[in-house]
């Protein structure tokens, strides 16, 4: 009896799936081992990475790389994994640490960038959710009797420095670059005047089309796709006028949805150095990908303060000059939801030159957020016949808008003042 038991225990140590079971306790000892020597142990990346399927066949043909040369040197790499360092001539010792490495700074900066991505893509939204009214004098409001006309607005941005990331890799200049992506919007817009009442009724419609090749002019190698509807309704009230100066008070009710979807264009490649004894500029490239997908819903409440220069003489006519700022504030709810995934598709050492599959990703960062924000929006227009050129800056998210009118009606009648 007892030798049957001997048998079966020896089956069992001799099978694929105990050598497969010590390889992974090997392999867990060996990286959270080699973590705390270097001081850089984090047990949530010690989880991460102790079922990663290519790291451990990695670390498997290593160790029979060192066993093939004395099977006591691999007591001695899993009791002090420093000693690895001798084994320079093994491609896979150098994917082996390369890997678990790379991943590391990765996983970390996986960790830390949630922050980052949130604030860059609220400030878009922000700024978004309230532009677009800002298409010509009309004062006094029941003279024309009504205006429509098309154009397009651009928004964008200054870098916000508070909120970039500092690390040298790909992933981050990719989520930095999101402050540089303008989007643009086609609008459509008509209003009509309340007859004698001092006011005026106004709809705007616009939307922002996705084309890669206009992103490319502001980003290179990077594949961006947007699509956007803003719709709103604008109040236009008289407040005082003399020969040539106008003053109105506005309120827009905005509503605005979005995506944004931010990738790489193609694989980058990302190098990791690995210090070994005997060799100089060992280590591996890393081809990696990131997707950033965003959307979000936003109501905004826009109230705005007028002042325009204008001949009195001049208003009920088409062929006039006109020059005006405003000041307002905006008022924006908005809903926010945000995944991004941070991946690396294959490796290269450099010894050899030879590529692995790497299929890994790193945790997903989801965003789902719905919250109140504000700014104070500044602005000035000039008008020109049937054309209209315009500024607009929100002081807080250093946010700007360039719009142009090429072409604005005005369904005029003889002013009766």
């Amino acid at each position: 009896m007892k030798q049957l038991r001997f048998i079966y225990l020896f089956i069992y140590l001799a099978s694929p799936q105990a050598f497969s079971q010590d390889i992974n306790t090997q392999y867990y000892e060996f990286i959270t081992k080699y973590f705390e020597m270097e001081d850089k142990y984090n047990q949530g990346y010690i989880d991460y990475i102790s079922k990663n399927e290519y790291i451990i066949n990695f670390f498997n043909n290593t160790k029979l790389f060192i066993e093939d040369i004395n099977p006591d040197f691999w007591t001695d790499v899993l009791n002090d994994p420093s000693l690895i360092g001798k084994y320079p001539e093994s491609p896979d010792t150098i994917l082996l640490m390369s890997s678990i490495n790379f991943l590391y700074d990765i996983y970390n900066f996986n960790m830390s960038v949630g922050y980052s991505i949130e604030q860059k893509i609220k400030r878009k939204i922000q700024f978004n959710a309230a532009s677009g009214d800002n298409y010509g004098l009309i004062i006094p409001m029941h003279y024309p009797l009504g205006t429509v006309g098309i154009g397009a607005y651009l928004n964008f941005q200054l870098e916000d420095k508070t909120t970039s990331l500092s690390y040298e890799n790909d992933f981050a200049r990719l989520i930095n670059s999101i402050d540089k992506v303008p989007f643009p919007y086609i609008e459509a817009f008509a209003s009509i005047n309340c007859w004698t009442a001092p006011m005026s009724i106004g709809l705007r419609f616009a939307f922002m089309p996705g084309y890669s090749e206009f992103y490319n002019l502001f980003v290179e190698d990077t594949k961006i796709e947007t699509f956007g509807l803003h719709a709103a309704m604008d109040l236009k009230f008289y407040v005082y006028r003399d020969k040539y100066f106008f003053i109105d008070a506005r309120a827009d009710f905005n509503v605005d949805y979005g995506k944004f979807n931010l990738a790489f264009m193609n694989d980058r490649n990302m190098f990791q150095l690995h210090n070994s004894e005997n060799s100089s500029y060992t280590g591996a490239y890393f081809a990696t990908s990131a997707d950033i997908k965003s959307k979000w819903l936003s109501f905004a409440l826009t109230p705005k303060l007028v002042g325009e220069l204008k001949l009195k003489d001049q208003v009920p006519y088409i062929d006039y000059f006109a020059v005006y700022g405003f000041i307002g504030v905006d008022l924006i709810y908005s809903f926010m939801d945000s995944d991004s995934e941070f991946g690396i598709n294959s490796v290269t050492e450099n010894i050899n030159n030879q590529t692995y599959e790497f299929s890994t990703s790193m945790p997903k960062i989801s965003i789902k957020d719905n919250y109140f924000s504000y700014d104070i929006r500044v602005g000035a227009t000039i008008d020109i016949f049937y054309q209209s050129l315009s500024f607009e800056y929100a002081i807080f998210s250093k946010s700007f808008s360039v719009m142009f009118i090429p072409f604005v009606y005005r369904f005029a009648a003889e002013p009766k003042l």
